[in-house]
């Protein structure tokens, strides 16, 4: 029997059945191998990645069993977006939506994987997909070809020399967003930034040609690495770019950093930078003495005008520098005049990936594959709350689990700005405690509505212990957490 290889937002693995058509298409209602999908954090749309591994005898299931297939969604809100299998070992080919098709490699059959577009996930709910052949449906169109990628909402082109983003244009608002190429790797031996160099012998090649997914690649020698691969995804029905840059790194004791440059062409744009429960803008909410020379995000960085603006999420790479390339102080450094005493405005910051300035007690040097990825939306005016979901979407995608289905969300919020950032288990086991973030400065008064099997709500704190009881609506401060505590209705 063919099994599939599962991916979670922690990046487990977990074996499942699944159908043993390798060109199986998926539907939904469909009468067999009948699957389920379920979002753990809100009504989304999403791509769902299946990849097969062929076995040497199939048995069918038995008539009573199902193939338990459902899609798991980190957000309260109704969400779109795709889940897809973990790195392939060997080169595949995914197709139409919901189609499969593999590919050969010296007369053995290799892993393939299936991508589905899914629509309107329940907040904390699920829904059944089925695998069939079939035509597959497809939501619009992505296609990549030599050094452009194209969608309805972008047109990304690659820069032959360097294979970072030449060009960024958002076609729903007819922009181009970007400066000077984005993207683009930059390695810094020592702290001389005269001594700054790129990568080189660029190849670039189509490893999706879409119509649902299309994704271009680019290989090429870097400075302090094996290699460096980085890929650009578009996909048809979905409003973001994703990045995905593999460093192949040597082992090297001589100090080095290795910076990725986001310079935009947003006129007058302010950047905003996401840190836990709050918005930082450089400069303007620094106290004195803060360090100006790196800065630390939580999810994104956004870069906007009054009209409008990219934000950027990054997964791996939490430190930024704004405007500069600042964090080369190699060694410590006690005289104050040595650090930045202003930050001027700018539409530029760098994603600061790795570096070994400090001192550390571990290996002094690490080499092997080091993967970074970012995902960029253009988009009309600021809103933090939409910035914040597209990190959240970018950091916990959706979720191919187990046999439960819950066809009804466990939680609506009816504002989109308050998020659920945590669902747990009580440590009694007696409830679920959930916390309410405001993102956005203004205080909001929402609704809440639970799933039907859920008993009393009331307010908790750290301690966990029911308090006061929670009414249909919940006041959430801007910028404020509040937290709940959900009894289990007892079985």
């Amino acid at each position: 029997m063919e099994r599939e290889i599962c991916h979670s937002a922690r990046g487990a693995l977990h074996p499942r059945r699944c159908l043993p058509r390798p060109d199986g298409a998926v539907r939904e209602d469909a009468p067999r191998g009948q699957g389920r999908l379920h979002p753990l954090l809100g009504r989304r749309r999403g791509l769902l990645g299946r990849r097969n591994r062929r076995q040497p005898r199939y048995r069918p299931p038995a008539p009573s069993s199902r193939n338990p297939l459902r899609d798991g969604s980190p957000g309260e809100l109704p969400r779109r977006g795709f889940l897809r299998s973990l790195a392939q070992r060997a080169p595949l080919q995914r197709t139409h939506l919901g189609r499969l098709q593999q590919r050969l490699r010296a007369g053995q059959r290799v892993r393939a994987r299936l991508a589905v577009l899914v629509r309107d996930l329940p907040g904390f709910g699920s829904r059944r997909l089925n695998v069939r052949s079939g035509p597959a449906f497809i939501d619009g169109k992505a296609s990549a070809e030599g050094t452009a990628l194209r969608n309805a909402g972008y047109v990304v082109t690659l820069d032959p020399a360097t294979g970072a983003i030449a060009s960024l244009r958002s076609e729903r608002l007819e922009r181009e967003t970007a400066s000077a190429p984005l993207n683009q790797f930059l390695y810094l031996p020592g702290e001389d930034i005269k001594d700054l160099q790129k990568n080189r012998d660029v190849r670039i090649e189509v490893i999706e040609p879409g119509p649902l997914v299309a994704t271009l690649r680019t290989t090429s020698a870097a400075p302090g690495a094996k290699s460096l691969q980085q890929e650009v995804t578009l996909v048809a029905g979905l409003d973001h770019v994703d990045l995905r840059n593999t460093i192949d790194k040597l082992p090297v004791r001589e100090k080095e950093g290795v910076h990725f440059a986001f310079p935009f062409a947003v006129p007058n744009g302010q950047v905003r930078i996401d840190a836990p429960w709050a918005l930082v803008r450089p400069e303007m909410d620094q106290i004195a003495g803060a360090n100006k020379n790196w800065f630390t995000t939580q999810g994104y960085v956004d870069v906007s005008n009054g009209q409008f603006g990219v934000t950027c999420a990054s997964l791996d790479a939490p430190l930024i520098e704004v405007g500069a390339i600042t964090a080369n102080l190699v060694g410590s450094r006690w005289n104050p005049d040595e650090w930045r005493q202003e930050i001027e405005p700018t539409q530029t910051f760098y994603s600061w990936a790795l570096n070994n300035h400090w001192h550390t007690n571990y290996r002094a040097d690490q080499q092997g594959l080091l993967v970074f990825r970012y995902r960029l939306q253009v988009h009309a005016g600021f809103r933090s709350d939409a910035a914040s979901r597209l990190a959240i979407g970018a950091q916990q995608p959706l979720l191919v689990t187990g046999d439960a289905f819950a066809p009804e969300g466990l939680v609506d919020v009816s504002d989109p700005s308050i998020l659920v950032t945590r669902l747990v288990p009580s440590d009694d086991g007696k409830a679920i405690i959930v916390r309410l973030w405001g993102a956005t400065p203004v205080t909001k008064r929402v609704r809440l509505r639970w799933r039907s099997d859920l008993g009393t709500v009331t307010r908790t704190d750290l301690s966990q212990r029911p308090g006061v009881k929670s009414g249909e609506t919940v006041e959430v401060p801007g910028w404020g957490v509040v937290t709940l505590r959900v009894e289990r209705t007892p079985l």
